[in-house]
């Protein structure tokens, strides 16, 4: 009976439930945003919701890693430290490369939905590795690529 009523809410099949199991985004505040913005709240309402919340997560880390590079960088500059110097404007370079918002590309079909990086995946895996993790178990989706 319960499984009935979320298929009617959601507009999705029993099995298209099972998407969700592995989410770990507040449900409420999801629902909560979509609510605000007179978004109906679908399976795929909610699916995109939580890739959006996945996407802004990866740029407030994206952030707060350039500004803490930059710093690294001042510092590397006052040490006179070449290598680090080095290695640290390429860090740099890289990171400035990077637009979650366009480089992170999902499909919404179901048990068929996926995500995935479409652009510099390396850079993102290399210096964003552990949010990249912790995005992907708040989504219960893996980012391919």
């Amino acid at each position: 009976m319960r499984n009935d009523l979320c298929q009617a809410i959601l507009d999705c099949g029993s099995l298209d439930l099972n998407i969700l199991d592995d989410v770990e985004y507040d449900f409420y505040d999801i629902v909560e945003r979509l609510r605000m913005e007179d978004i109906p709240v679908t399976l795929a309402s909610i699916v995109t919701e939580i890739f959006l919340q996945g996407i802004s997560d990866i740029n407030k880390a994206l952030e707060e890693v350039i500004e803490e590079t930059e710093i690294d960088l001042v510092n590397a500059k006052i040490d006179e430290d070449e290598a680090l110097i080095n290695e640290l404007e390429d860090k740099l370079e890289n990171l400035k490369e990077l637009e979650p918002d366009t480089d992170i590309e999902w499909y919404f079909n179901y048990l068929d939905t996926s995500i995935c990086f479409t652009n510099n995946s390396e850079i993102y895996r290399d210096y964003l590795s552990e949010v990249v993790e912790e995005v992907e178990t708040n989504m219960g989706f893996s980012i391919n690529g």
